[in-house]
């Protein structure tokens, strides 16, 4: 029995697995299709469009993603780019590398920008702040201010006269 020829197409969960498995361990979609053995972003693609269960892991890889490229933020910044440096008597000496640091800059906003677009919730500039009611209801608002009397009298008078400031005047009436 021969092997068969060219990238696999048809869904393995086997396949599937090592795909989610790389793809949480921070590896890029096209970094892990290039392996022959692997199949195209585009059958990716579809197995996702196809298989639930697969979207599923995958969406939960790429929030595990974003955690990996945090953690490997924490580890660049650690790095010491250092260059030697050797002068004319043959002495030589280490220092810090300028395009090295540079380099790592880079490497530092790349995944900060990749999370914060993975995981916005979590690594995002903007968080919002939701408001909730007891066992996650809806917020119930009382007001501490009775209006009674001539308070009252007020606001329909200048509800009544907003009222009709939204009335068309004019010969067309």
């Amino acid at each position: 029995m021969s092997k068969p020829i060219g990238r696999p197409s048809d869904y393995s969960k086997d396949l599937a697995e090592k795909i989610i498995l790389l793809t949480s361990g921070g590896e890029t979609l096209t970094k892990i299709c290039e392996a022959e053995e692997m199949p195209s972003r585009q059958t990716v693609y579809s197995w996702l469009s196809k298989h639930k269960e697969f979207l599923d892991d995958y969406a939960k890889a790429i929030l595990v993603k974003a955690d990996c490229y945090a953690d490997q933020i924490i580890d660049i910044c650690d790095e010491t780019p250092e260059m030697t440096m050797t002068d004319d008597d043959g002495n030589t000496s280490t220092r810090l590398d300028p395009a090295g640091i540079n380099r790592n800059r880079l490497r530092v906003d790349a995944r900060k920008w990749v999370a914060s677009k993975l995981f916005p919730r979590k690594y995002g500039d903007v968080h919002g702040v939701e408001l909730t009611g007891k066992d996650g209801g809806p917020v119930d608002v009382k007001s501490e201010v009775e209006l009674k009397g001539p308070a009252v009298e007020s606001l329909g008078r200048i509800a009544d006269a907003l009222a009709s400031a939204d009335q068309p005047h004019g010969e067309d009436e």
